[in-house]
């Protein structure tokens, strides 16, 4: 009896103790943004499925879109998020974005549009890197040319689809091993990122390069974010930076 229930204790003990992926999905569906932004919405929440199921970590996904799209909803839930310090923490926002001269952060602001908000990104980042996870994934996929512009996306690209064999080792060490931050957006200061029907062409750019690089025989995050850069370069420029630990 005492050796079951001390297996027990170590069962729950591993259980309580596992890394979980917790993901939060934020889009713009209220604008002229809606149809690339709920296909963004689809494209990321099957990319995340694919990448718990193959690294074992539980999944937890939350989408805020629409209506409930406001700096409060996003503010309050990121600051309630049982999040742990073994856990993987992602971030995406796609939609409208901006920024003005007074910006003095690379990140594009993005845009709530059901409060008419522009969202100071350094106070959500700091909220966000606040949170206990050991790896923090933050992708900004908006434009980031200054208020002055015209800032409505429309272009024909179609978004590149995913190949190369999924190599469950290999997710694990670009989600489950990773400790840091990574930030990234779809476009630098003053530029402006695009879009199609059926999917951003930053986030569709960066899933491409994500399955192509669990190909690899040592896949990195920095082979990833470059080759994302180098795909998009015909149409944007994509920026980011690794706070990652060796």
């Amino acid at each position: 009896m005492i050796r079951i229930m001390s297996i027990m204790l170590c069962m729950i003990t591993f259980f309580c103790e596992a890394k979980e992926l917790h993901v939060l999905l934020l889009a713009d569906t209220l604008t002229d943004m809606k149809v690339s932004s709920f296909k963004d919405l689809k494209h990321m929440k099957k990319a995340m499925k694919t990448i718990a199921g193959a690294t074992r970590m539980p999944l937890h996904i939350t989408k805020i879109y629409g209506k409930e799209l406001t700096k409060e909803r996003v503010t309050t839930w990121i600051r309630q998020a049982p999040i742990h310090n073994d856990d993987v923490f992602v971030v995406y926002y796609t939609g409208h974005g901006l920024r003005t001269k007074k910006t003095t952060t690379i990140w594009p602001s993005p845009y709530f549009a059901y409060n008419d908000e522009i969202i100071a990104i350094q106070d959500l980042i700091t909220t966000i890197t606040s949170k206990p996870a050991t790896f923090h994934l933050i992708l900004i996929d908006c434009c980031n040319n200054y208020i002055e512009d015209e800032i409505t996306k429309s272009f024909g690209r179609p978004p590149y689809k995913s190949k190369g064999k999924r190599h469950k080792e290999n997710y694990k060490k670009l989600f489950s091993d990773p400790r840091g931050v990574i930030i990234a957006s779809g476009a630098i200061p003053g530029k402006k990122a695009w879009c199609t029907e059926k999917g951003s062409i930053f986030t569709s750019a960066l899933l491409d390069c994500i399955e192509k690089e669990i190909s690899a025989s040592q896949p990195q995050w920095p082979h990833i974010l470059a080759k994302t850069k180098a795909l998009c370069e015909d149409l944007q420029e994509p920026q980011y930076e690794l706070f990652l630990e060796n």
